[in-house]
């Protein structure tokens, strides 16, 4: 008994301290895992913090961003007035001509006055008035002719000659509810053509070309719809006008009937600049463009306001235009079909031109663009074909080429020449303008 009580002193110790180093083991891991537990129950608190931390931060900057659009709109001006100025000389001589129209020459001036309103969000308006020192032809003179020499009269002579007036390019109502779809109301041009969606003051020319005239010149009324996607890379438009604007229209009648249009452009590599140029210098970029009018109506005779017949009126375009570091070409095609009731021939018609121009610096405040046209129009070509040819050649001045739009300032020297085959007639002319945009 007494060695069993001498080994248990001996050994319980040695027991007793492996069972204090096994609790004592037990609690630092029990610890250990309370702490791994603590961080990682801190881990996602801070995580849940940080998530409530960003969505506050972002609804603070949209709630700023919010306060901001707000104050620009406050800021933005409701109304913004500009134009341009457009004052010249121009020569022209006809070798075949009367005496009397041989020679022409004179000083001319164009004004523009451009008002653009943004009044309320998704409305905007704007009106263009363009004054002319030959905005219309007003009858001088008339005369009655008697062939006969019976006492009846046989018709009537009179003379016109153009005055200064103001003719209204541009008034129109915009709705615009997404940044994709503009809804256009009042007058305006018809965009059957590029020529026709580009500014009076936007022009390569100091007009545009004469084939785009033949077929439409000038403002009509009526209303589109343009689309623009993929930052102007598709841009189709539909409308619906008077036609006043048409024209190619047969003498001494009077058209009567809506012009239903349609146009699609398509930029692949990027949008264009307004107007005609690259003076931005941008990258490279092509341009494809088809339109179609077609305008059913009811002709009638003018001296007497009868006779009326139906005519069916189709035209078509096409466009082609390349743009890249200052060099820009368009090439457009026309046609025009007019049926009726009265004949068995269609009127037809078919026209054309192709312009180019370069834009460079040649110093930074100063540059040059030479620039280049050649059109033709063929006119009643399944009865008594005529075919005019029309050559321009010239080159465009800017003095303040160094600013943000390098044309506000233009200053262009060209000839001008047409040709009438059919008749063997033809003109040639000098003109030089200076047309400051502001």
């Amino acid at each position: 008994m007494k060695r069993l009580l001498a080994v248990a002193l001996v050994v319980w110790p040695a027991v007793a301290a492996a069972q204090d180093r096994d609790k004592r083991r037990d609690r630092d891991e029990s610890d250990e895992e309370s702490a791994a537990d603590r961080a990682e129950r801190a881990a996602r608190r801070a995580e849940k913090a940080a998530e409530r931390l960003e969505k506050a931060a972002r609804a603070l900057e949209a709630a700023r961003a919010k306060d901001e659009e707000k104050k620009d709109e406050k800021e933005k001006s409701l109304v913004e007035v500009g134009g341009y100025l457009k004052p010249g000389f121009g020569f022209r001589y006809r070798p075949k001509a009367l005496p009397r129209d041989r020679f022409e020459y004179g000083f001319f001036g164009t004004t523009g006055l451009e008002v653009n309103a943004h009044p309320f969000k998704m409305w905007e308006a704007s009106v263009t008035v363009e004054f002319s020192t030959e905005a219309l032809r007003a009858v001088t003179d008339v005369a009655l002719f008697d062939l006969q020499g019976d006492g009846v009269i046989d018709g009537v002579q009179y003379k016109t000659e153009a005055v200064p007036g103001a003719v209204l390019q541009e008034a129109v109502v915009r709705f615009i509810p997404h940044e994709t779809v503009t809804m256009s109301l009042g007058v305006m041009r018809i965009p059957f053509t590029l020529a026709q969606q580009a500014d009076n003051s936007e022009l390569m020319f100091a007009t545009r070309a004469a084939p785009n005239d033949t077929f439409l010149s000038g403002a009509d009324i009526g209303a589109k719809i343009t689309g623009k996607f993929w930052d102007g890379r598709f841009v189709p438009m539909i409308g619906v006008y008077n036609g006043d604007s048409l024209g190619l229209s047969i003498a001494e009648t009077q058209a009567r009937g809506v012009v239903i249009t349609a146009r699609v452009d398509g930029n692949p590599l990027g949008a264009f600049e307004e107007g005609e140029g690259d003076y931005q210098r941008g990258k490279f970029r092509v341009g494809f463009g088809v339109g179609g009018m077609v305008r059913p109506a009811t002709l009638y005779d003018t001296t007497t306001g009868a006779e009326p017949h139906s005519v069916l009126d189709g035209r078509i375009s096409a466009s082609l235009r390349v743009a890249v570091r200052g060099f820009y070409f368009v090439s457009e095609y026309f046609r025009r079909m007019q049926k009726d009731d009265f004949s068995s021939r269609p009127e037809t018609a078919d026209g054309a031109y192709g312009q180019v121009g370069y834009f460079f610096r040649v110093v930074p405040s100063f540059g040059l663009e030479p620039i280049a046209r050649v059109g033709f129009v063929a006119r009643d070509e399944t009865f008594d074909a005529r075919f005019t040819g029309y050559t321009d050649a010239g080159v465009n001045l800017l003095p303040v080429a160094g600013g943000d739009s390098p044309d506000d300032v233009k200053v262009q020297l060209a000839y001008k020449g047409e040709r009438r085959f059919s008749e063997h007639e033809e003109a040639h002319g000098v003109l030089a303008a200076v047309q400051l945009r502001f």
